[in-house]
């Protein structure tokens, strides 16, 4: 804790924290809240940092704070260790490797995740409600409006 490494860790994160919650209606206290949920999934799958503070603002300006955004973004994080998800890409043509790096050691950014998902969605024809099938039956029914909201 007293390296220099570890300090420059810290005061990156702050400047995150600090450039989240300029640019969205959320204050610190949600975006810890929203990382307290979401952060041990997003170190395990190496998630891009910059994106993941972008889509917590993003799902901030949209309403969806703290706990509940955090839930959400570590059932989207997750979501394809569940069979049910598993399925759901099957239906549109994916499957749980194209929400990765070409490499397998990362996940790819949440926003990217979601452009790959949408577009299966779009090319095989679904309307907004069968998105919303999609979606709860990937991330499950609570989660699936929240994920809904980011915009790739």
């Amino acid at each position: 804790m007293n390296s220099a490494e570890y300090a420059q860790i810290v005061a990156d994160l702050n400047q995150r924290i600090i450039s989240t919650s300029e640019s969205a209606p959320i204050n610190a206290k949600n975006i810890m809240d929203t990382i307290q949920h979401v952060g041990g999934y997003a170190s395990a799958a190496k998630l891009d940092q910059e994106d993941l503070f972008a889509t917590i603002a993003q799902l901030g300006a949209k309403g969806t704070k703290g706990e509940l955004a955090g839930t959400a973004l570590r059932a989207f994080v997750s979501a394809g260790q569940k069979d049910t998800a598993q399925r759901a890409l099957s239906r549109v043509g994916l499957s749980v490797e194209d929400l990765w790096d070409e490499s397998g050691q990362a996940m790819l950014p949440i926003s990217e995740m979601k452009r790959v998902l949408d577009d299966a969605l779009n090319a095989n024809g679904y309307s907004a409600q069968q998105k919303l099938e999609f979606y709860s039956d990937f991330v499950g029914y609570k989660q699936a409006n929240q994920i809904m909201k980011i915009d790739p």
